[in-house]
């Protein structure tokens, strides 16, 4: 493994654009954007494996709130042939549909990105770690 090339960073900057715009927008596009074979595990939530697991997953979670990533930051991003590692740090913004106080849900991730055929990277593997009660 080594640091990131500058492609392989361009390639994250673009993956992390079209999942910010498809998470803020509720569009389950998003699922798109991950590998066939994606697998989720995450504190909390039963894990979760292929496309059509992400999507009723997000609209689960979009039928309860109006979900925006406030925060993503990739701490450390490593490259591996066509495998990026990235850990880093989250934070959610979630407000109840049905009128509440909005909460803020905190966590840390490891993920592994795959670049594909077409040279665009799709999230193949990702392990979400909440810090514990949204604030």
């Amino acid at each position: 493994m080594r640091q990131a090339s500058a492609e392989a960073l361009k390639g994250l900057k673009e993956y992390r654009k079209a999942e910010r715009e498809a998470y803020n927008a509720a569009d389950l596009s998003l699922a798109d954007h991950f590998a066939e074979d994606f697998i989720l595990t995450s504190n909390g939530v039963p894990t979760v494996q292929g496309r059509d697991a992400a999507r009723e997953l997000f609209r689960n979670i979009w039928d309860q709130y109006h979900a925006r990533f406030a925060e993503v930051h990739d701490d450390l991003v490593v490259e591996a042939g066509d495998f990026l590692f990235v850990n880093g740090r989250f934070t959610l913004e979630l407000t109840p549909r049905q009128g509440g106080e909005t909460i803020f849900d905190k966590g840390r991730y490891q993920g592994v990105l795959k670049r594909g055929k077409d040279g665009k990277y799709l999230l193949w593997r990702e392990a979400t770690m909440d810090e514990g009660k949204p604030t």
